[in-house]
């Protein structure tokens, strides 16, 4: 249950579908089991875009998680535990996390979740 946790970053629907995927290929459900089904860290990927500069690139990236089936807040939510563990300054860091935290309050608001996340990437690459 834990790797599930893990990889569906807290969706109900993303865990579920990761479930399934693991029954209908007839493994038995354990861990290693489903670690084998990682989609991959899309967190990782967005960040290695945005910190050299490719904000199209990161764009497509994040535009990839979420036709895979992760929502909005699931990407903020990748992006902020990246930053965190990221080997960047401590100022960037308060920067980006600022910028992530801003984001999701954006779409609380009801601001248009495309608008938001392009806002995000292009604050982040100025870091």
């Amino acid at each position: 249950m834990e790797e599930i946790a893990k990889q569906s970053y807290g969706d109900m629907r993303k865990a579920i579908n990761l479930l399934q995927t693991v029954m209908a290929s007839g493994v038995e459900l354990s861990a290693s089991a489903i670690s084998v089904f990682d989609t991959g860290d899309f967190g990782k990927e967005i960040f290695e875009k945005i910190r050299i500069g490719r904000f199209l690139e990161a764009r497509k990236k994040a535009y990839e998680a979420l036709q895979f089936g992760y929502g909005y807040r699931q990407l903020l939510k990748m992006l902020h535990k990246v930053y965190i563990d990221a080997n960047v300054e401590l100022n960037d860091k308060k920067k980006a996390v600022y910028e992530i935290a801003e984001a999701d309050y954006r779409l609380t608001l009801g601001v248009d979740p495309i608008l938001a996340l392009d806002k995000v990437l292009m604050e982040l690459i100025k870091l």
